[in-house]
């Protein structure tokens, strides 16, 4: 499958589920890049036959991620 094919296929799934993982449409936005980012790091993603589990598993998996921690300010 092609990246063009797949993003076709699984965008409008991964920005829903985005959408409710996420307040805003903006954070959303980064985290549908974001897990396409990272699943699109390997080469052969594409050919695995889970790959559109595991972008939502990416997806999903962002979201419970614990916020960093704000810096002290001094004052």
């Amino acid at each position: 499958m092609r990246v063009d094919e797949f993003y076709d296929a699984t965008a409008p799934v991964a920005w829903r589920l985005a959408r409710c993982l996420h307040e805003t449409a903006e954070e959303a936005q980064e985290a549908v890049v974001r897990a396409y980012h990272e699943l699109l790091a390997d080469p052969a993603a594409l050919q695995h036959p889970r790959a559109r589990t595991h972008l939502l598993a990416l997806l999903t998996q962002h979201a419970r991620a614990p916020l960093a921690p704000l810096p002290l300010r001094a004052g």
